[in-house]
């Protein structure tokens, strides 16, 4: 036989999978797969959320009032001591949603910026803020800021759930840890305004902790961001 016979012979060979190929797949049953959401409506979610939060703190606040010296207290310190916190929350959040050049945002900038959010908010606490620990009391103010920072956090840290709802491929639990962490800031924020206490280690206890609990609970609850 000629070698171009032995190559015609090849397409005598069945092919095995030939009748299941034939055979037309049958369409999904209607509602099965749902479709994904779309960019734009995943962004507008995530604002939502995130004005959503700022609408929780502010009811909170009107709530339970503004802090008794927000007539006397010092505008400078006052605006400082609420946006040392906010600048701390978008650091925070800046880590959990950043996606970086190529899509994937690095471990090393996530955890710069987690580290950058509670050195931003000890930084404005000490530089403009003091005073001395009040009497007998001291722990029991304390622990109601501390109490009250945790209701404070748990609104945004909500709605960050549902907006970043299975939306991390990658590094689902540092992000999610960034969330808590943001939520807490935001907490850390409101009580300010509320609270008239501005001696440090109470705002280190007592509303800076926010930020710590935040992201512990967010690293419980990093299974409903996983994708």
């Amino acid at each position: 036989m000629t070698e171009r016979s032995e190559l015609e012979r090849l397409c005598d060979i069945p092919d095995p999978i030939a009748g299941p190929a034939a055979r037309a797949l049958a369409p999904p049953a209607p509602g099965l797969l749902p479709s994904s959401p779309t960019r734009a409506s995943v962004r507008r979610s995530r604002w939502l959320a995130l004005f959503g939060a700022l609408a929780y703190g502010a009811g909170m606040l009107a709530m339970m009032g503004v802090r008794s010296d927000i007539a006397t207290i010092p505008r400078l310190p006052l605006a400082l001591g609420a946006l040392g916190p906010l600048i701390a929350a978008a650091l925070a959040i800046r880590a959990a949603a950043d996606t970086g050049r190529r899509g994937l945002a690095s471990s090393a900038d996530r955890i710069a910026l987690l580290v950058g959010a509670p050195v931003v908010f000890l930084a404005v606490s000490a530089a403009v803020l003091g005073g001395e620990v009040r009497g007998e009391h001291w722990w029991f103010s304390t622990a109601m800021c501390l109490a009250g920072s945790l209701v404070l956090t748990t609104g945004p840290l909500a709605l960050a759930l549902v907006a970043f709802r299975r939306s991390f491929a990658t590094g689902a639990k540092l992000r999610t840890v960034a969330l808590g962490v943001g939520s807490g800031a935001l907490a850390a924020a409101t009580l300010h305004l509320q609270c008239p206490i501005d001696e440090r280690l109470h705002l280190l206890f007592g509303h800076g902790a926010a930020l710590v609990l935040g992201g512990v609970v967010g690293l419980l609850l990093s299974r409903f961001t996983r994708a």
